[in-house]
């Protein structure tokens, strides 16, 4: 399985990318991540840490496996970004 934290919108390629091989992932909270980090005594935060802190958490803790978003809902946030954009540019 194959664990990153949620990042917003910079980690939709990677979520559609893992849901059309098939691939099982898991997305952690920063925060959560974070937290885990501080409760094993881990306060540096570099890249090469943060993938390593990700591995040991997903060894250490029994994390869910995301189930693949449904369409519909992809396309309702899309329209809701773009009137979000509309509304803020009328403004």
């Amino acid at each position: 399985m194959i664990i990153f934290e949620a990042t917003g919108r910079y980690d939709r390629q990677l979520r559609l990318a893992l849901e059309a091989r098939g691939q099982p992932y898991c997305r952690v909270n920063p925060a959560r991540a974070r937290d885990f980090a501080k409760a094993i005594g881990l306060l540096a935060k570099t890249d090469a840490i943060d993938a390593r802190l990700l591995a040991r958490m997903g060894q250490s803790l029994s994390l869910p496996t995301q189930q693949p978003d449904d369409p519909a809902r992809h396309a309702l946030v899309r329209l809701h970004t773009r009137r979000d954009q509309l509304v803020a540019m009328r403004q």
